[in-house]
């Protein structure tokens, strides 16, 4: 399976490289790697089966949805140019922010089948209480 990581938090990229083992993953941290890498064309580009985008980037927690979240991901994710490539992709948002998942995943919601995992539950499976 190809999976596609959007997420700045060090731990948490570890953590989700774990979750994924055995799979083939790439992770970006900023939007602009996460949009590029979702447009890449060319020899070994071959689409993603999953995408799972976090919403504050850049060491920021609960910030509003704008150009530097996994927001701007999320709509960039939607026009033609990803949207073609990426369209069979399953979204899961792992944000904490439950704000700015809302946001996503009504941004997706037409277009991908989406999952937003709770934070609650992101928590408990990161700290190992699940």
């Amino acid at each position: 399976m190809n999976v596609f990581i959007l997420e700045d938090f060090p731990d948490r990229i570890e953590w989700l490289k774990k979750l994924f083992i055995g799979h083939n993953v790439t992770i970006t941290e900023t939007v602009d790697a996460a949009i590029e890498e979702l447009k890449r064309e060319g020899a070994g580009a071959e689409p993603f089966d999953m995408i799972c985008l976090d919403h504050d980037l850049g060491g920021q927690i609960f910030v509003e949805s704008g150009d530097n979240t996994g927001y701007a991901v999320a709509k960039a994710m939607c026009e033609d140019e990803i949207w073609e490539k990426q369209k069979r992709a399953f979204v899961y948002i792992h944000s904490c922010n439950p704000v700015g998942a809302s946001k996503m995943q009504e941004v997706l919601k037409y277009k991908y089948k989406t999952l937003v995992f709770p934070a609650t539950m992101m928590y408990s499976l990161y700290n190992g209480a699940l």
